[in-house]
């Protein structure tokens, strides 16, 4: 076959593709709602949404954008604190030591516990993060858990017992553990960074790809794959 075939061939393929695709009716074109993360997962387990969110927490603006809406929902619980340090060496970590995440930021450590898809709380395990923490020459002080939860609760007394103490916590709303929630504290904080962003020291792809990705996100958290708080759409 000659290239003159071979190009008359290929016309003609794409000739039949293209009058496929106008076969079909107008609005499945323009109404069905594109979700890679639905697309490429179908459903994300508690790790795939721990480590999204660890990497979000990489970035230097969203952590502080992050820290602040917690800090401005939660005040007068020390995030300040570790607001004011963001300039300081950071690292953020995933599934080392047990433990779903961890974010130091200078001498303090924010230990995140993802129970997302409502996985069971294990004996003694937020103790456990806790003394692994202070093993590493924590001050206690400088030690904070973030306990994240589809629609909210406290860990169980089985898991968050000794380390109560430590944390401050002393009746809820109190102390360096944050009961979070999906519903609650991460979505809203994701749609106000959609809605005022503060990465402008980003470049400009990379804000883009930012603003691409957390509106995928949200799309995927608030649909039917996790909090249902918004009816399925064909191709969603």
């Amino acid at each position: 076959m000659n290239d003159t075939t071979n190009r008359l061939d290929e016309m003609g393929v794409m000739k039949t593709l293209q009058g496929w695709v106008d076969s079909f009716p107008e609005t499945a074109a323009t109404n069905c709602e594109f979700n890679l993360l639905s697309a490429a997962s179908g459903s994300l387990n508690e790790n795939a949404h721990t480590r999204i969110l660890a990497a979000l927490l990489r970035i230097k603006p969203v952590r502080a954008s992050f820290l602040s809406y917690l800090d401005r929902k939660y005040p007068q619980r020390g995030l300040n604190k570790i607001l004011a340090a963001c300039d300081e060496p950071t690292s953020v970590r995933c599934f080392e030591n047990y433990l779903d995440a961890c974010v130091a930021v200078g001498r303090f450590r924010i230990v995140i516990e993802n129970k997302a898809k409502g996985a069971c709380d294990q004996p003694e395990q937020i103790d456990r993060y806790v003394d692994t923490i202070k093993d590493q020459g924590i001050d206690g002080k400088d030690i904070f858990v973030l306990y994240v939860t589809q629609n909210g609760g406290l860990p169980g007394d089985n898991s968050f017992n000794r380390a109560k103490d430590i944390l401050e916590c002393h009746g809820y709303g109190t102390g360096r553990l944050f009961a979070l929630c999906y519903r609650e504290d991460i979505c809203p904080w994701l749609h106000e960074m959609l809605g005022q962003p503060t990465w402008r020291e980003l470049d400009e792809s990379n804000r883009d790809m930012l603003k691409s990705g957390l509106l995928q996100y949200v799309n995927y958290v608030e649909g039917q794959n996790l909090l249902g708080l918004r009816e399925a759409k064909d191709g969603y």
